[in-house]
């Protein structure tokens, strides 16, 4: 199936406000994030706790609501789990952060390792160089997140999350500007 892109590009223009609005939105939040990374930090710190309550309690309501229909345990067990983990992040958002922080650099470190693997299994096939370098990107950044803890956990995923919301920013405005708008004067 074509791609049509002069019809992208009509629903692009007929919504550039959105796009506009939406870049300069997520420039402003990420040079915030990383103007002041532990407070963006301890906020998503915050937010998770809050959504793994929500979730607790939600598993915990859905456990008593079956009893005697089986299958209790595993939502029971689930459901304090996460409102515990929860309870802890939201008491204890540094701490949490910090917690946080180190799944975050295994997780980068983890995936680069299996991506790097990955590169090496298409290899001779174009793109597997590109593949391996993010792949190494990725564990570099693993590793430097898991060497400067625990200090780097109150400002790493403040500081990720701001970049991430900066480039987010800057790709809605490029795509705003491709599609042939610039913003009302």
């Amino acid at each position: 199936m074509a791609v049509d892109t002069q019809q992208i590009y009509a629903k692009i223009r007929e919504n550039s406000g959105w796009y506009w609005g939406g870049g300069i939105l997520f420039l402003l939040m990420g040079a915030v994030a990383i103007l002041v990374p532990l407070v963006a930090t301890l906020a998503l710190t915050l937010m998770v706790g809050i959504l793994f309550i929500i979730g607790g309690v939600y598993e915990l309501a859905r456990a008593f609501r079956h009893r005697g229909g089986g299958r209790v345990f595993g939502p029971l067990l689930f459901g304090l789990l996460a409102l515990i983990a929860g309870i802890v992040l939201v008491a204890n958002p540094l701490e949490g952060a910090v917690t946080l922080t180190l799944f975050l650099g295994i997780f980068f470190l983890v995936s680069g390792v299996f991506r790097s693997i990955a590169a090496f299994d298409i290899r001779p096939a174009r793109g597997w160089g590109w593949m391996l370098f993010g792949a190494l990107i990725s564990v570099i950044i693993g590793i430097l997140i898991l060497a400067g803890l625990p200090g780097s956990g109150v400002w790493v995923l403040g500081l990720l999350v701001g970049i991430d919301f900066l480039v987010f920013g800057v790709t809605l405005i490029a795509i705003a500007i491709a599609a042939g708008t610039l913003p009302a004067r």
